[in-house]
C-alpha cells in the first residue's frame, strides 16, 4: 500500500468515535440524551460509557449549596445520610441508562460513578473518550449537582468534542443534514475536524458564512474556498450559504438551521475565562440556550 494512502486510512480511523461518553443524571431529559448518544454509538460501532457523578466534592466546597431539606434540617448538609442519598441517586441514573440503551444492542457499554463535581469529572474523563454527550441547561429543572455553566465548561475544558442535546429536540435524527458555522478560526477548524464522522455520513452538509459591515470579503472568500477544498478531499460535498447579519450571529444561525431543516450544528466554542466558570461569546451563548437540534462544539 502506498505510504500516503496508508496515512490517509490511519487519519480516517483516528477521527472515528470509538469511545463515547454520556453524562447521566436524574434529569427529565435523560432519555433523549441517552437515545441520541446510543444512536451515534450504534452507527460508529462504538463503546458507550454512562457516567454519573455524586457532586460530593462540590458539596464540601460550597457549604451554602441548596440541599434536600430532609438532610439539611439540622443545618448539616454533610450528614452521612445525605451523601448516601447522592450516591443512590447516581446509581439509579446509571441503572436507567442501562435500561435505555438495551434495545440498541450496542457492541459494548460501561457505567462509571464518580465522587466529584460534574464539571471537573466529565471534563477529565474526556481524555479517554472521542466524544462527550451532554444535555442542554434547563432553567426550569436546575440541577443540584451540575453548575449552570456545565455544558460550556466541559466544551472548553475537555480534550475531545462535546455534543450537546437540546431539552426539546425537534428531530429524532442526528447528522443527516449538517450545518457548519464557519469563520476561519482555529476553533471552527477544530470543530470541523472533530465532526468528520458525522460529515462523512451526512446526506448534505452546508457551511454558513455570515457577513457584516466590517467583514473583509476578500479574506472571507479565500477562507471559504479553502475549507470547501479541504472537505472535498475527504469526499464531502458542501453547499455554501451566505447571510448578511446586523445583530447576533447566534440567532441568525438558529434561524438558518430551521430554514434548512438541519439536524446537527457544528461550531467552535470560544470564551473569556472568569473567576468561576466561563463567560461565553454572545453567539455561542445564544445557540447553547436556544438550540432545538444537537450542537457539536470544540474549543
Amino acid at each position: 500500500m502506498p505510504k500516503n494512502m496508508s496515512n490517509c486510512f490511519l487519519w480516517e480511523f483516528a477521527v472515528a468515535y470509538k469511545t463515547i461518553l454520556v453524562y447521566v443524571d436524574d434529569s427529565p431529559h435523560l432519555v433523549n440524551r441517552v437515545n441520541f448518544s446510543a444512536k451515534v454509538a450504534q452507527s460508529e460501532m462504538a463503546h458507550l460509557i454512562g457516567v454519573a457523578v455524586t457532586g460530593i466534592s462540590r458539596l464540601l466546597q460550597l457549604p451554602t449549596i441548596n440541599v434536600d431539606p430532609q438532610f439539611a434540617a439540622n443545618g448539616n448538609p454533610y450528614k452521612p445520610e445525605y451523601i448516601d442519598q447522592l450516591r443512590h441517586n447516581a446509581q439509579s441514573a446509571l441503572t436507567k441508562f442501562k435500561e435505555i440503551v438495551k434495545p440498541f444492542n450496542l457492541p459494548s457499554i460501561e457505567t462509571k460513578l464518580i465522587d466529584d463535581d460534574a464539571s471537573d469529572a466529565i471534563s477529565s474523563q474526556g481524555v479517554y473518550a472521542d466524544l462527550i454527550v451532554l444535555g442542554q441547561n434547563d432553567n426550569d429543572n436546575p440541577s443540584l449537582i451540575a453548575k449552570v455553566d456545565f455544558p460550556e465548561y466541559v466544551a472548553l475544558h475537555s480534550s475531545c468534542p462535546v455534543l450537546i442535546i437540546p431539552c426539546a429536540p425537534r428531530t429524532e435524527t442526528i447528522g443527516d443534514s449538517v450545518l457548519i458555522a464557519w469563520n476561519g478560526s482555529m476553533a471552527a477548524s477544530r470543530a470541523v475536524r472533530n465532526a468528520m464522522p458525522f460529515l462523512q455520513r451526512a446526506k448534505n452538509v452546508r457551511i454558513a458564512i455570515f457577513e457584516s459591515a466590517n467583514t473583509d470579503k476578500a479574506k472571507q472568500q479565500e477562507s471559504c474556498e479553502e475549507i470547501v477544498a479541504f472537505l472535498e478531499r475527504h469526499h464531502i460535498q458542501v453547499e455554501l450559504v451566505r447571510r448578511t447579519v446586523v445583530d447576533n450571529i447566534g440567532q441568525a444561525m438558529l434561524e438558518l438551521a430551521i430554514e434548512k431543516q438541519v439536524d446537527l450544528m457544528v461550531m467552535g466554542c470560544v470564551a473569556h475565562q472568569r473567576w468561576r466558570g466561563v463567560l461565553l461569546g454572545g453567539s455561542t451563548r445564544v445557540i447553547l440556550e436556544n438550540a432545538t437540534i444537537p450542537v457539536l462544539m470544540s474549543h
